[in-house]
């Protein structure tokens, strides 16, 4: 908000009339005060001064202004008599001053305004950069200059007399009051409209208005028909194959021809089986086209195969804790076999005739045998007795009597615990993805739902 102040002095004939008004608005640049000096004679002009300064309340030194300024019969809009364009540098305070009269005029003619017509108006418009961007700065009513402009022209109809000498200037007087104001004149036809003027700046952006209320929601449009379904992706390489080529099942490296594009990489654990009871498994070692080679660590079976089935397979668990050994109690001793049957007894050896000879040297004696029945009493010999005879030869041993009865097999002692179950083996690799189906048509857009 700025404060305008104008003051208009004119001069005429010897009369000076003075008067004041103030003026409040808002403006970018605003003029702080004017003096106006109207003088009588030739040339009809109007002193004009102003102080320019920017929206911040600074004054503008130093610049190039360019001011239009337009004399309107009447206000609100009025209707425009006179227009002219001035240009000014404004000094080190901001000021500058014109000669409203003596500008480039637009339309109009300043010394003949008929100021005896209906209330006059000052329209000052202002570019504190000298171009055509003006700004309103307001008008304001002259209520002096008109009356002292008709009263250069009032007066008599006879014709003028030579000019006297100059009187001393007599003593002012008082201020008369005002005079009732004259009826209003009919007004004049209107002159030819005036160019556009230059479109101002446009206002600052006013705050946003509150949010209006949220509207109802609008029904929801039908769904679209779905898509069709897209084409199934190829599948992707798997683990999955057979072999015809001739292995004996057993440990070590084996290399197999099989199937190209499958998903095994170094270091996968693989099954080459025959059957449920004859397989091999290892880890493998290389996959290039067609050519497959594992180092088996591990088979069941045995025989050499020319049909295999191949799949991916878990690594090895670890063993399992060993169950507690359980010894069973040793079987009662079975009972003593009966004695064999005894051996026969020798035959007794034949008594010697004739004179009992010396007594032999005795015998190296044997296991002495069972007592054999007594012999027949041998005649009596002649003459002096023999020599006693050898004994005679130990009978032999009998046969070994029958083995006794086994004794029953002891109950078999408790079955241990089982071992703890080995660790899973590792998930083998995925397939690698399938290709990605097309995509389906889209479906039909549902209609938009009302308001």
């Amino acid at each position: 908000m700025c404060i305008f102040y104008f003051f208009v002095t004119p001069h005429l004939k010897g009369h000076t009339i003075n008067i004041g008004f103030m003026k409040k608005f808002t403006l970018a640049a605003v003029f702080l005060f004017a003096v106006i000096t109207l003088f009588a004679g030739v040339p009809q002009a109007v002193n004009y001064q102003a102080i320019a300064r920017d929206a911040s309340g600074n004054i503008i030194p130093n610049r190039n202004v360019s001011v239009r300024l337009t004399i309107n019969e009447g206000i609100n809009p009025g209707f425009p008599e006179y227009q002219e364009i001035q240009h000014a540098t404004t000094n080190q305070f901001g000021l500058f001053t014109l000669k409203i009269g003596l500008g480039s005029v637009v339309f109009g003619n300043f010394p003949s305004i008929n100021w005896s017509t209906a209330n006059k108006y000052l329209l000052v418009e202002f570019d504190q950069n000298g171009g055509t961007n003006y700004l309103n700065m307001g008008a304001s009513q002259l209520l002096s200059v008109p009356y002292a402009l008709y009263a250069e022209t009032s007066g008599g109809s006879a014709g003028t007399g030579p000019t006297g000498s100059r009187g001393p200037t007599g003593p002012t007087g008082l201020d008369g009051t005002y005079g009732i104001d004259g009826a209003t004149g009919a007004t004049g036809q209107k002159g030819v409209t005036g160019a556009t003027g230059v479109k101002g700046a446009t206002g600052a952006t006013g705050t946003a208005g509150a949010t209006g209320l949220k509207g109802t929601t609008g029904v929801s449009g039908t769904t679209g028909a779905v898509g069709a379904t897209g084409t199934t992706g190829a599948a992707g390489a798997g683990y999955s194959a057979t072999s015809t080529s001739s292995l004996v099942i057993g440990l070590g490296s084996k290399t197999l021809t099989t199937q190209p594009g499958l998903a095994y990489l170094p270091n996968d654990r693989a099954r080459v089986s025959n059957s449920a009871t004859g397989y091999m498994e290892g880890v493998v070692t290389s996959y290039l086209g067609t050519t497959l080679t594992i180092n088996a660590d591990r088979f069941v079976g045995a025989g050499t195969f020319l049909s295999w089935n191949i799949g991916i397979a878990g690594d090895v668990g670890a063993p399992g804790p060993t169950g507690i050994s359980v010894v069973g109690t040793t079987g009662a001793t079975g009972a003593t076999g009966n004695d064999g049957a005894t051996g026969a007894v020798g035959t007794t050896g034949t008594t010697g005739a004739g004179v009992t000879g010396a007594s032999g040297a005795d015998g190296i004696a044997g296991s002495t045998g069972a007592a054999g029945a007594d012999g027949a009493t041998g005649a009596t010999g002649v003459g002096t007795t023999g020599a006693t005879g050898n004994d005679g030869a130990t009978g032999a041993t009998g046969s070994q009597g029958a083995t006794g009865i086994q004794g029953s097999t002891g109950a078999n002692g408790a079955t241990g615990n089982d071992g703890a179950t080995g660790l899973q083996g590792a998930t083998g690799n995925d397939g690698a993805t399938g290709a990605t189906g097309s995509q389906g048509a889209t479906g039909i857009q549902g209609s938009t739902g009302a308001n």
